[in-house]
């Protein structure tokens, strides 16, 4: 999902104002988990899960800055649902404010804000991505056709052995686990695909219908500007509606694993 739209003004100015929204998200949120608080119930979601407070703090600072910049944007997040900003929206802005509740809350250093920015509602016209490590401060983003960590170019893996593969696996097909090296699981999607961006991981797969596209849309955007594929679990490029109600499954690595792992799929 390389940028289909957006000039280099834009772009810049876009990944300034992520950045910005990033470190101040990072400071309340650095705040309200070391008061022992993120974790309170404070709500349900747009999405119909029950909202923490960690997650509805993050998300009122997000549209406070959009707000206050009067951004010409529709935010679609899990917990306020979609948020009309400006007098006719421009943009439509995918956002998971806390990707990783669980791991912001009992202080495992593994968590994100993660931002997708597209001209339209679609998943497949996004046009900026961009994930923020709320605990080690990386920060990932694609800028026309490549992808970057901390203003580094970052590519995935090269391998193409199936069997020397380690890979995030998250369910939908166990002969898939019979035919690679070993496993990992994190617990946020979005900075997991940026660890197989920068190929430090080979392969995402997670086909339960459970992610949610504000989860994955800025990490897929940043695989495949990282010259990696994304595909659905028939091997079609992932398309749909940026909604809170769009279940979608992801299989995301380098070109010659994915053909690899399709194969192995379909011969089960």
């Amino acid at each position: 999902m390389p940028e289909n739209g957006g000039d280099v003004l834009m772009i810049d100015e876009l990944l300034k104002l992520s950045r910005e929204i990033s470190h101040a998200v990072k400071y309340e949120v650095d705040y309200i988990t070391e008061k022992g608080d993120g974790g309170k119930v404070v709500g349900m979601g747009a999405d119909g899960t029950p909202t923490s407070a960690v997650d509805r703090v993050a998300e009122e600072v997000v549209l406070d800055i959009l707000y206050e910049k009067d951004m010409p944007v529709k935010v679609v997040s899990e917990e306020a649902g979609e948020v009309v900003i400006g007098r006719e929206h421009e943009m439509v802005l995918a956002l998971d404010p806390v990707d990783g509740t669980f791991n912001a809350v009992r202080g495992i250093p593994f968590y994100s804000i993660s931002m997708a920015y597209s001209n339209s509602d679609k998943f497949e016209d996004v046009f900026f991505g961009y994930v923020f490590d709320l605990s080690l401060e990386n920060e990932y983003y694609t800028f026309h056709g490549s992808a970057f960590k901390n203003g580094e170019i970052i590519k995935v893996s090269p391998k193409k052995k199936l069997e020397d593969a380690d890979i995030i696996y998250y369910g939908g097909n166990q002969s898939l686990l019979e035919n690679v090296k070993r496993t990992r699981l994190f617990g946020c999607a979005s900075l997991e695909l940026c660890l197989v961006a920068e190929g430090k991981m080979d392969v995402f797969y997670d086909c339960r219908n459970k992610l949610r596209t504000f989860d994955v849309s800025a990490g897929v955007a940043i695989i495949e500007s990282a010259g990696g594929t994304a595909t659905d679990e028939n091997g079609k490029r992932i398309t749909g509606k940026i909604s809170v109600d769009e279940k979608i499954n992801v299989i995301a690595s380098n070109t010659f694993l994915h053909s690899r792992i399709m194969r192995v799929c379909n011969e089960s």
